[in-house]
């Protein structure tokens, strides 16, 4: 259906548009009006990286199109080691020809830290796109495009200032700021009447917008980051701020932060937050950094909308406000909240839902919670929805985890020593489980199709024959794991990772009999491991990845009637700085194999 689509869309805008994958224009025809491409003509390596390039070469035609309206690249995902690069020449040479361009972009284009002065006789421009480029400021010339409505400045780490200039736009409609490192907003981005998107707004120290002029911007709708709140030192002007008639924004982040040392002063930001109260339309709300000892009082109000709800990093607040009766909540994530001891009935709330708070909630997260010990739960209908709950990084909870949650499917405990709980039968709907760090807890669920975990498989010998729905096990960070557990592995298990186990030696034979529908084995970083599994590998095992295990030596059978048995099935193999030993590798063990990658591996081995 998507190919019909793109070939109908190309038939209708027939002569007029044109989608160019090639490495170079030859030729074009005159009454093109909007023009996409594929990035990058040339590649070259620096180092680790890959630099992809287009020249000025690859877009000379252009200049006879005297009404192009559009120029825009195909936008891809960027990787840590790719890199795309335009040539200056295109900017200072073809762009001031496109006298006619509407629609321009430069997006993802990382050499580009300036734009010429020219840009400003693209009197036309209505959308400007520079996000994710190396720009540092916008030339007074971009402020004379009294036509642009769009401007894309996402992720420019190097932005440090919008243009003092900036109001004069003052047909502009959307302004993305957000992942730059603006450390305020000039005064007059005030005169920008028409804003319906403004994703940032930095409250600066001195001589910057006051957070009171976000009343000017009536018509805000998306997302909302309120930054440096910390620099507000006058309620009122939060309070003019007007954020509870913003009735079309759906996100809003409110970011607190250190005033001074003076506690009285950080104590004054629970006054800021107060006068801050959102529209109840909200839909998420994100609360960090916040330094006083309480929330505001709007917080937990039952009458809110809210569904996401994140509070990070309240590093004073000794408790949590009454969050169970937001109705319509389905997320909620608190996360470093280290002076929080108890989570009781003041988390559950005390309106009219509160014997059956929690209704819509999926998705519980709690993280780095250092002083908590311990969580009281409600009888009753509590987390009738819950699908899944996160508890990492808290170290002094203790006692049992709520036992009602008929709904849950995703259990996942790190790095919570003293936690007790014991998971029981009846949980039936869990298939993925996490346990790391967390000796203590106790696991009586047979039903998980996924488990991941740091203990030692010999301490659980019978339940890993009781997992009988089990397809994929990881056993990541176990450092005392010497062997598997001669029972071998569940029937159904189809995906096996051993990561991290320093101690490993040795797998033993045997290991994967009857299991019947085994896929994939990957064993990374275990530098002990010797030996592989003895007698035969799963007759359906597709893929093998061996990274990180030098002493590991790999099976190459001796007896010809056994050589194309063993492998027969595998189709992917990956040995990265791995099996040093190995002096042979016959091809033909691998009758059917697609892909193979060897690195910094075997540098004895012969194939043959």
């Amino acid at each position: 259906m998507h190919d019909l689509i793109n070939d109908l869309a190309q038939f209708v805008s027939g002569e007029f548009s044109l989608r160019f994958e090639g490495h170079k224009l030859h030729e074009i025809s005159e009454r093109v009006r909007h023009f996409s491409y594929l990035r990058g003509q040339y590649k070259s390596y620096f180092v680790a990286s890959i630099i992809k390039y287009d020249s000025l070469e690859k877009f000379e035609p252009l200049r006879e199109v005297k009404c192009l309206r559009t120029f825009l690249p195909f936008n891809l995902p960027l990787s840590k080691t790719t890199y795309f690069q335009l040539s200056n020449k295109v900017l200072h040479d073809l762009l001031p020809t496109l006298s006619c361009v509407r629609v321009l972009s430069l997006s993802q284009y990382a050499n580009i830290s300036e734009l010429p002065n020219s840009i400003g006789k693209l009197k036309h421009l209505r959308y400007l796109d520079l996000s994710q480029t190396a720009i540092k400021r916008l030339p007074t010339e971009t402020c004379t495009l009294y036509n642009l409505q769009t401007l894309m400045l996402s992720n420019c780490h190097s932005l440090i200032e919008l243009h003092a200039e900036i109001g004069k736009l003052s047909n502009l409609c959307h302004l993305d700021i957000s992942g730059t490192n603006l450390s305020m907003m000039p005064i007059e981005l005030s005169g920008l009447k028409s804003l319906q998107t403004l994703t940032t707004f930095v409250v600066g120290e001195q001589n910057a917008l006051r957070v009171g002029e976000l009343r000017e911007f009536q018509h805000l709708r998306g997302k909302l980051s309120i930054l440096k709140l910390q620099n507000v030192f006058n309620a009122t002007d939060a309070s003019e701020a007007n954020l509870k008639d913003k009735k079309y924004l759906d996100e809003l982040l409110l970011e607190g932060g250190f005033s001074d040392t003076n506690d009285s002063r950080n104590e004054y930001q629970r006054d800021i937050f107060d006068k801050l109260q959102p529209s109840t339309n909200l839909k998420k709300l994100t609360i960090q950094y916040y330094v006083a000892r309480s929330f505001p009082n709007w917080l937990g109000d039952s009458s809110f909308s809210l569904t996401v709800l994140c509070l990070s990093d309240c590093l004073y607040c000794s408790s949590l406000p009454p969050l169970g009766q937001l109705r319509s909540l389905e997320e909620l994530y608190i996360v470093g909240m280290n002076l929080v001891e108890r989570v009781g009935l003041e988390f559950y709330g005390t309106g009219l839902s509160w014997s059956e708070p929690f209704q819509r909630l999926k998705i519980l997260q709690f993280e780095e919670m250092l002083e908590w010990e311990e969580w009281s739960s409600l009888e009753g209908r509590v987390f009738p929805s819950l699908k899944v709950l996160v508890i990492s990084n808290c170290p002094k909870l203790k006692g049992d985890l709520p036992t009602h949650l008929p709904s849950l499917e995703e259990l996942v405990i790190v790095e919570c020593q003293q936690l007790t709980a014991s998971i029981p039968r009846n949980m039936t709907s869990i298939w993925n489980l996490v346990l790391i760090g967390c000796e203590k807890v106790v696991l009586n669920i047979t039903s998980l199709e996924h488990l991941e975990t740091n203990e030692q498989l010999e301490k659980m010998p019978s339940l890993l024959h009781s997992l009988t729905s089990l397809k994929q096990l990881e056993i990541v960070g176990c450092r005392s794991l010497l062997s598997f557990p001669e029972t071998g592995l569940p029937s159904m298990l189809k995906f096996l990772t051993i990561k991290s186990c320093d101690a490993l030696e040795s797998l033993p034979e045997g290991m994967f009999h009857g299991c019947t529908r085994f896929l994939e084995l990957r064993i990374i970083e275990c530098p002990s491991l010797k030996s592989f599994p003895r007698g035969t590998l799963p007759t359906t095992l597709k893929l093998l990845r061996i990274e990180k295990c030098k002493k590991l030596e790999l099976v190459v059978p001796e007896a010809e009637e056994t050589m194309h048995n063993y492998y027969a099935s595998l189709e992917s193999l990956a040995i990265i700085s791995s099996c040093d030993p190995l002096k042979s590798f016959p091809l033909g063990l691998f009758p059917k194999l697609h892909l193979l990658q060897i690195e910094d591996s075997c540098p004895h081995c012969v194939v043959s």
